[in-house]
This record gives C-alpha cells, sequence and structure tokens, in this order.
C-alpha cells in the first residue's frame, strides 16, 4: 500500500473553493416530494418522505465575495484531515466501520470540490471520483476505492480479480459482510445523489433505513397509472435488492411506508401493474418501467 499521503492542500484559491454556509446565500429550506421538481433553480416548494425539512445546496447558492469567512473553517480541515493518518480501521466493530466509511466518503467528495471546483459535467464528475482521495493510516484511498473495496464487496467477494494490495485493504479495513443499503448514504454532491448525512456506529441501521425509505420516497414516482419512473442510481444497484425490474418493482412496494398520502398514489399504481401484468409476466412489468436518466448536476440536500 502506498503511504504517501495526497492530502497535502495547496493554496486554495477564489474560482475553486467552494464554501460552507457562511458564504453561501440563496440556499434553498425547503420539504421535499420529488426531487426533480426543483431542477428550475432554487426556492422551490418540496417536500420528502414525512415532510421532513432539508436545506439546497446548488453552484447558484454560492457567494465568492464571503470566502475569507471560511478561512478558519479550512485551516480546521485540513488539521483533522492530516489526523486520519494515523487512525487504524482495522480495530473497528463492523457497525463502527460501516459509520467510519461512509462518512470518510462523503467527506472526501466535499473536500475534492474545495480543492478541484465543481464539476461540470458527468466525465468531469467521473474524474472527480478519481481525484477525491483522503489518507488514512497511511493509506491513501480515494472513493471509488472506499465504495467498491470497502463497503460493496464482502472480504470473500471477489477475491479472483484482485491483486494483493487490494485483498490485503479489503480484509482489514472491509465490512465483514455486504451492507446494500449504503447506496443510500453514498453523496456524490450529484442531484440524482442522496441526501448528505453523519452517520453512527450506534444506530447505523435505522440511520440507512430511514436513508433507504427517504430516497425511494422523493426518487421514485408514478408518471401515470401505467408507468413508474425509478431513478438510474437504483437500477444501476438493482442485482443488490432484486433479480430483475418485475422483482425490483415488487422491492419498492414492500419499502415504502404502508400508510403514507406522499406514497399512496405511487404504491397504488405499482401493485395495479403487478396485478395486470398476466400473460405478458415480468416482459410487461418491465415495459412498464421508466429509468430516469443519471443527473451529475452539482446539489446537495443537508438535512436540518
Amino acid at each position: 500500500m502506498s503511504s504517501t499521503s495526497k492530502l497535502n492542500i495547496s493554496c486554495i484559491g477564489p474560482r475553486s473553493l467552494v464554501p460552507k454556509s457562511s458564504a453561501i446565500t440563496g440556499a434553498a429550506i425547503s420539504t421535499l416530494k420529488n426531487r426533480r421538481m426543483s431542477q428550475g433553480g432554487d426556492g422551490a416548494e418540496k417536500e420528502i418522505g414525512c415532510h421532513k425539512r432539508f436545506v439546497e445546496f446548488t453552484k447558484s447558492s454560492f457567494d465568492v465575495s464571503r470566502i475569507s469567512s471560511c478561512l478558519v473553517d479550512i485551516k480546521n480541515l485540513r488539521i483533522l484531515m492530516q489526523r486520519l493518518c494515523n487512525v487504524d480501521p482495522s480495530f473497528l466493530t463492523n457497525k463502527q466501520k460501516l459509520a467510519f466509511w461512509i462518512n470518510i466518503y462523503n467527506f472526501c467528495i466535499m473536500h475534492a470540490c474545495l480543492q478541484h471546483g465543481l464539476p461540470p459535467s458527468p466525465d468531469k464528475l467521473l474524474g472527480l471520483l478519481n481525484q477525491a482521495s483522503v489518507n488514512v493510516g497511511g493509506t491513501v484511498l480515494n472513493v471509488l476505492s472506499i465504495e467498491h473495496l470497502i463497503l460493496r464487496h464482502s472480504p470473500e467477494g471477489k477475491q479472483g480479480i484482485m491483486d494483493e494490495r487490494e485483498r490485503d485493504l479489503q480484509l482489514s479495513y472491509g465490512l465483514g459482510y455486504p451492507e446494500p443499503n449504503v447506496v443510500f448514504a453514498l453523496c456524490r454532491g450529484s442531484r440524482s445523489s442522496p441526501a448528505l448525512r453523519v452517520y453512527t456506529a450506534e444506530d447505523i441501521s435505522n440511520e440507512l433505513e430511514r436513508a433507504k425509505v427517504e430516497y425511494l420516497e422523493s426518487s421514485v414516482r408514478a408518471a401515470s397509472k401505467k408507468k413508474v419512473v425509478v431513478p438510474k442510481l437504483l437500477h444501476w444497484h438493482m442485482r443488490d435488492f432484486a433479480d430483475d425490474v418485475a422483482s425490483l418493482l415488487e422491492w419498492i412496494y414492500s419499502q415504502l411506508p404502508g400508510r403514507s398520502s406522499s406514497t399512496g398514489q405511487l404504491k397504488r399504481t405499482i401493485r395495479e401493474l403487478l396485478g395486470a401484468s398476466g400473460a405478458g409476466g415480468k416482459a410487461a412489468v418491465a415495459k412498464a418501467v421508466e429509468v430516469e436518466p443519471y443527473s451529475a448536476e452539482f446539489h446537495y440536500l443537508l438535512p436540518l
């Protein structure tokens, strides 16, 4: 494993710095029902799940004239990052690892935006994911390694295609068993990402469950009585929850709250589609599902 830190932050210029709330104006504090409703810009009224409130940050939220008010916070951020190189996650419990690595992943994305600026396109977002790295315990990891080697695969997962360093990393830092719900916690700072939260080892299972339900409520919708729209993120990770599109709809139906005014119509539509598939079976259900493209537009939702 490389022990060379990639976290030596050079002088950050105003054009690449994305300050925190003290330098942000126009952030919309909203209740969110469906994240697609907000694509026209900040300030739209939205609600999600059980009427939880969020603060929304987009590219238009930033005021670079107030960067100087964030310099102390940037200095503290550097100090905290440097301390991570002395942390040994191999001694953590599975729940501690889960919360730790989710938080580190989300932190790395935010730091990469500070260091490199906002990605203007999907291709640039992928480049940012490769650049978003941190030194933990003397090992430099980018967020793709954190996601695919540590969070998304069990130690015995795909050793056949891993090199020795990757296997060592997974055995030392990886989870003892896979946790599919991490997909609802990993925030890439894009409009199609889940909301950003801080996770705790003590309540990680319940926190992930809430994140899952809120993401489904905000991102899956009934476009008509014969059409259900699912987000590309969920479609990418379908095999974590279902065998095919038809069983994915069944899974979504089972995960949504039983008595909720915000999801009642969606559940009725799914139930009718599954019940009316008839001779067409799974193929008929699959035709009734539309996959919404992934939006890489810069966007953060933070629960209040």
